[in-house]
């Protein structure tokens, strides 16, 4: 085991007389000082480091850490490390890095072999060589002062130190003042005033030259003090000098070694000095007490503090460590196997915390570590299970076998099954704030009240299983959570059963927690966490984004944070996060988790006994797991008053990078494949244009955490294609697939830990050109084509359509002059015939002829042509065009009709309108009515024996009716229509035809039929129709 001598100086009034000081000796145990504050993440080659010598670090105005190794310069978001080759590329000899600064213009300054410093602005990269370098010429890592001049120091060079102003550069040597020696170290104080050490002499840079201020030997390093002057290592001593010059020695750190080589220091922003040495690891020096930090590496090369307060700390060969105060650690309470688990804890009345482990044995914490209760203490009892507070003082034990226990120095009191306890069983306990303690054991009626003494019983409804977890509201009322599940409401002595009143039976409940509002938070083995607030109640799971479904303890801290423990570990939710997504503005709760990240081993919360969590008086957290006792301090969670910067880090279209937070500034040209990558890590960003006819667009992005990356969430969209934020979560890019073209506007913001998004967003503007088919000239041009096709076809169609109505028209015409023609031939030249055969029969009757057959024949002759004579005559009416009128129809059918009964003997009337309507009818139509009526004419003559026929004509709006009515014998008996249909077949097809020829013109035909008093047919229709 090492030993450090600490010694502690008084501070003299005068410089020279330092070294008579009383020397105070303090001997520290450097393992007992390790700073468990504080806990290392650390970053190698494995995960993206170029070497795991780091040289230099520095945060640059945008946020990014940039990390110098001697494999080259990488910039780190916290997440991931991500290499800039110009740097390595630039000064051609060599790639290798030494050191680097940030001046304040945001300038990064990179210290190369062979005398090269590169300078990064804006995206491009520039170089300055220096006169006369050689192989060895290595300079330390530059400092700034408060002119803006960049210092640096090549001892290795003849000139030594050479300073940067402008792009000028001017050499410094022994003729400016500077005292001769091997090694130089420069830094500026807060003033901006340019220190040195070298040869064992301590100076500043005054008036265009080097001023000695006073002789230290064995100077290694000088450091700027925050409150002015500067800190200076040497060998094992730590001294002060002011701004005035004045030396005051400050502590004194000695080892088992003969010195101790110093590095590097930083004095951090709370007022601590870090120091870094070749070989013996870091320290932290506060309060003038030298502690141990733990490092990957022996050897620390750089040390830097980035605006959240993490000290980032280089090795030679550890890679790059980050240095956090911690919020949760792990503490074991027994020694033994390593991390044993905890059933309970709780907190006494005088404040001293106890716990029990999975072993059974209680203990406390004292100020010298945890004590175990045993038989010296006067207790003796094996398989305890869990405590809590008696308000006078000790603490309640319960055990799983011998009941429950009264210690207050010794065992006060206790009870057992015999003596009023339902079952030895006494897993569950809660003491309430009036001092009752309530008691839960292993059966039906395992809930008790122990008051004043008195212990009453409860029983449980049935089925609700063993008591899991208790608490109390304000009004007093005991809250129990069952393994069945069950929610029971205790008010005085009366137990409700409130699940199926307020809530769903979900799982076992394991643990439960009242709010400062009076809020009842229920964690629940499986089903989340629940939370019951005036008689509303509401889970949460993982998709509503806790981390976890298997919940065992639950807490609040003083700021209104619920802490949970479970299956996954430990996490907190902001309560207003629960509210807001409640309220439905938000979809998702945003935990904060702790784990490997923090420094923790793997953690999974103890859900044996009640309770498993307790809040202590100093607003700390003791959480029973299984690994030990979480510690969770809400105290060392540090303010973020701002969310974490957001950056776009890159574009890539179809795979090929196209912009890039790190490229050169080669200017804003088309993003295509092949082409320059456009620079977007400036102010002033570019719109980047994408070609047509690119399928996929991957913009990548970032946000600046060092403490919790993981803990960082995201939101994204396109405007112009999307108008709802897209929430990704923790992932960092955004896939786009075929956007159609158009201007658009990438917006990302970012949410830290705390639940705080970004008031501004990280844009980009993206413009995404069109295939030639998409642009406005080449569719307005194509919609003039369809128009003009579409036009034309439509004006081809027309005329097709005019064309084929003329046509028609013209056989329309055509059939008509063809049937005048008919008719006029028919008539004039088959009339004639007949009229002529008819005439010569006549005439040929009059001779003198001795046959009698002669005569008969020509009488028969003479008939039957005056009969085809008035059906040639019929025939030619109805094909004439010139009769397809109502009127004609009407005159033609009379005539018949007279003509007709007139040569039967039998007398006609008919009834028509004086003037008809001039309605033109179809042939077809005019042909069936007046074979219709000729028909019926026809059995009338025929079969009625009529001695008069009415024929009646009546013509309305749209139609007309024609009656046919005789006098005649009429029906023997009314028929049927299938009776009618079998008189036709006696009788002939008279009546089905005419009833078929109404049918085909849709006329409506009627018989109305009289027992021996005549025959009246109806034939209606409508004109329109036809």
């Amino acid at each position: 085991m090492h030993r450090i001598i600490l010694t502690v100086m008084p501070s003299p009034p005068d410089v020279r007389c330092w070294w008579v000081c009383l020397f105070l000796l303090l001997t520290l145990d450097v393992r007992g000082a390790t700073n468990s504050a504080w806990f290392n993440r650390v970053w190698q080659t494995d995960e993206g480091l170029p070497d795991n010598a780091v040289v230099g670090i520095a945060q640059t105005p945008d946020g990014f850490l940039r990390v110098a190794t001697q494999g080259g310069l990488v910039r780190f978001d916290g997440n991931q490390f991500r290499g800039f080759v110009p740097i390595t590329e630039v000064g051609a000899l060599s790639g290798l890095l030494h050191g680097l600064t940030v001046d304040r213009r945001g300038r990064l300054w990179v210290v190369k072999d062979r005398g090269i410093l590169a300078c990064v602005e804006n995206g491009r990269t520039t170089s300055h060589t220096l006169r006369r370098s050689s192989a060895n010429a290595r300079a330390v890592t530059p400092v700034e002062d408060a002119d803006g001049t960049l210092w640096a120091a090549y001892p290795a060079d003849g000139s030594r130190i050479i300073a940067l102003r402008d792009g000028n550069i001017r050499y410094y040597g022994t003729q400016d003042g500077l005292p001769p020696g091997a090694a130089i170290q420069l830094v500026c104080d807060k003033l901006g005033q340019l220190w040195f050490a070298t040869g064992g002499q301590l100076g500043v840079f005054r008036d265009g030259r080097f001023v000695v201020l006073g002789s230290i030997s064995g100077v290694q390093c000088i450091v700027a003090a925050a409150s002015g002057g500067v800190w200076i290592c040497a060998g094992s001593r730590i001294l002060k000098c002011s701004e005035s010059g004045l030396v005051l020695p400050f502590a004194d750190l000695r080892t088992s070694r003969t010195s101790i080589n110093f590095t590097v220091g930083l004095e951090d922003r709370s007022g601590n000095l870090w120091l870094g040495t070749s070989g013996q690891g870091l320290f932290r020096l506060e309060d003038k007490l030298f502690i141990a930090s733990p490092v990957s590496h022996r050897e620390i090369l750089s040390l830097a503090e980035d605006r959240d307060g993490n000290i980032w700390v280089g090795t030679r060969g550890g890679g790059l460590n980050r240095l956090s105060p911690k919020v949760v650690e792990l503490e074991e309470i027994v020694s033994g196997p390593p991390f044993e688990a905890v059933r309970s804890v709780c907190q006494d009345r005088d404040g001293m915390l106890w716990a029990v482990a999975r072993s059974g044995v209680v203990a406390r914490r004292l100020e010298s570590g945890w004590s175990v209760l045993g038989a010296t203490n006067g207790w003796n009892i094996e398989d305890s299970m869990s405590v809590s507070p008696d308000p006078n003082g000790g603490v309640w034990i319960g055990t799983h076998y011998d009941g429950l226990f009264l210690w207050r120095d010794r065992v006060v009191t206790s009870y057992t099954a015999q003596t009023g306890l339902a079952g030895n069983f006494a897993r569950s306990l809660f003491t309430s704030p009036k001092g009752d303690l309530w008691v839960g054991t292993a059966s039906a009626d395992g809930l008790h009240r122990l008051s004043k003494g008195e212990l009453k019983r409860f029983d449980l409804p049935d089925g609700s299983g063993l008591v899991r977890a208790m608490t109390m509201d304000a009004e007093g009322t005991l809250w129990v959570g069952t393994a069945a599940g069950n929610l029971l409401r205790v008010t005085g002595d009366v137990i409700t059963e409130e699940t199926s009143r307020s809530l769903p039976r979900l799982a076992t409940i394991r643990c439960l927690s009242m709010g400062s509002d009076q809020s009842l938070w229920i964690g629940y083995g499986g089903s989340g966490v629940g939370r019951l607030k005036d008689g509303q109640f509401t889970q949460f799971l993982e998709e509503q984004g806790i981390n976890d479904d298997y919940i065992s303890q639950i807490s609040h801290d003083a700021a209104g944070r619920l802490w949970f423990a479970g299956n996954k570990g430990v996490f907190y939710v902001d309560d207003q996060d629960f509210r807001d997504q409640i309220a439905g503005r938000v979809s998702r709760v945003r935990p904060v988790s702790f784990g490997r990240e923090e420094g923790l081993p793997g953690l999974q919360a103890s859900r044996e006994a009640w309770p498993g969590v307790v809040r202590a008086n100093d607003g700390r957290l003791w959480i029973c797991m299984q690994t030990g006792l979480a510690i969770a301090q809400p105290a060392a969670l540090r303010a973020h008053p701002t969310p974490p910067a957001v950056t776009i880090e890159s574009v890539a279209v179809d795979g090929h990078l196209v912009a890039n937070y790190d490229a050169q500034r080669v200017g804003y040209g088309t993003a295509n494949p092949g082409k320059q990558v456009v620079y977007i890590g400036g102010t002033e960003r570019p719109q980047l244009t994408v070609a047509a006819g690119r399928s996929q667009i991957a913009i990548e992005f970032t946000a600046l955490s060092f403490a919790s990356p993981r803990n960082v969430a995201f939101r994204y969209k396109l405007e112009g294609l999307e108008d709802e934020w897209v929430e990704a979560g923790q992932r960092r890019v955004a896939n786009y697939s075929r956007p159609p073209p158009g201007k658009y506007q990438f917006k990302v913001i970012a949410s830290d830990q705390g639940g705080n998004w970004s008031q501004s967003s990280a844009d980009l503007h993206i413009r995404v050109l069109p295939q030639i088919w998409q642009t406005w000239w080449f569719q307005v041009l194509v919609t003039v084509i369809l128009v003009g096709l579409v036009g034309g076809i439509v004006r081809y169609l027309e005329a097709e359509k005019m064309r084929m109505r003329i046509q028609l028209t013209e056989r329309k015409g055509a059939i008509e002059r063809e049937r005048s023609r008919i008719a006029k031939d028919v008539h004039d030249d088959l009339g004639a015939s007949l009229t002529e055969i008819t005439l010569l029969s006549e005439l040929a009757q009059g001779f003198d002829s001795s046959s009698e057959q002669l005569q008969t024949d020509m009488r028969k002759i003479a008939a039957r042509t005056r009969n085809l004579t008035r059906a040639l005559d019929a025939t030619v009416w109805a094909v004439n065009p010139r009769n397809d009128t109502l009127e004609s129809l009407a005159s033609y059918t009379c005539t018949h009709a007279e003509d007709f009964l007139k040569s039967a003997g039998i007398r006609c009337r008919l009834e028509v309108p004086d003037h008809l309507p001039h309605q033109v009818l179809t042939a077809a139509l005019r042909h069936n009515v007046f074979l219709i009526v000729k028909e019926a004419l026809h059995n009338i003559v025929k079969h009625a024996y009529a001695t008069e026929v009415l024929l009646r004509l009546s013509v309305f709006a749209d139609g007309m009716l024609i009656e046919i009515e005789d006098n005649g014998k009429g029906f023997a008996t009314v028929q049927e229509p299938t009776e009618i249909k079998s008189v036709s077949k006696r009788h002939g097809d008279g009546l089905l035809n005419m009833r078929k020829r109404a049918e085909d013109i849709g006329a409506r035909f009627e018989i109305d039929q009289r027992v021996s008093s005549g025959t009246r047919i109806q034939l209606e229709m409508r004109v329109d129709a036809a």
